[in-house]
């Protein structure tokens, strides 16, 4: 597994298998945090997960306001 596979499992929001969990630890944490990395930066600069993330948080503080919780 590399960077790319880990982006992968990052972009589809996909639950990684045991498998999974046990070929990322037995990389370089270097390669990790570079799949970490190129997720990350898509979400910085796609506007389509900039506008899902603004739905989703806007929908959380609808659900605040009507069950009377204070937004910060």
């Amino acid at each position: 597994m590399n960077r790319w596979h880990i982006y992968e499992i990052l972009k589809q929001n996909k639950i990684p298998s045991m498998d999974d969990l046990a070929e990322i630890e037995r990389k370089s944490a270097t390669e990790a945090k570079e799949g970490l990395l190129e997720w990350l930066t898509l979400l910085s600069r796609d506007e389509h997960y900039q506008r899902k993330s603004l739905v989703h948080k806007s929908t959380h503080d609808n659900r605040n306001l009507l069950n009377g919780r204070c937004i910060k």
